[in-house]
């Protein structure tokens, strides 16, 4: 699973982290017939970024992030935020796990691309395609 997002770097290592343990208790726990399901979420849509305050994001003049601030602003305010609505993830999820699914259930806006295209990609072009490649030529 790739994990190089730029700005949410805390965001992706707790994903990560989650991700790690729920893999260890679903083993550990497998001999007490107790089941560890790991949801990975794509996007949905909910309130999120309009409770978020981020209306007035601005970096400062100083920020090394100043030449991809455009890119930013948008990630922060959930501009093109390709999601699927609240209640058809949550139907799918319970769907799901009431159906007995086992291991890892993938739901959201591009949770399908996430599994099979994601793993499968060079990492020279994954970086490529970063908005911090783009803009800052770091």
């Amino acid at each position: 699973m790739r994990s190089e997002l730029i700005i949410v770097g805390i965001y992706a290592a707790s994903k990560a982290a989650i991700n790690s343990l729920s893999n260890t208790l679903r083993l550990e726990m497998a001999p007490f017939n107790v089941r560890v399901v790991i949801i990975m979420t794509g996007a949905v849509n909910t309130k999120f970024y309009a409770n978020a305050g981020s209306d007035q994001f601005q970096l400062p003049s100083t920020s090394r992030y100043l030449p991809m601030e455009e890119t930013v602003r948008k990630y922060a305010n959930g501009e093109d935020h390709i999601g699927v609505p609240a209640r058809q993830y949550a139907d799918k999820v319970v769907g799901d796990i009431l159906g007995g699914a086992k291991g890892k259930i993938w739901s959201g806006g591009l949770a399908g691309i996430v599994r099979y295209v994601a793993p499968f990609m060079p990492g020279w072009l994954y970086v490529s395609m970063l908005p911090m490649e783009r803009c800052c030529h770091c």
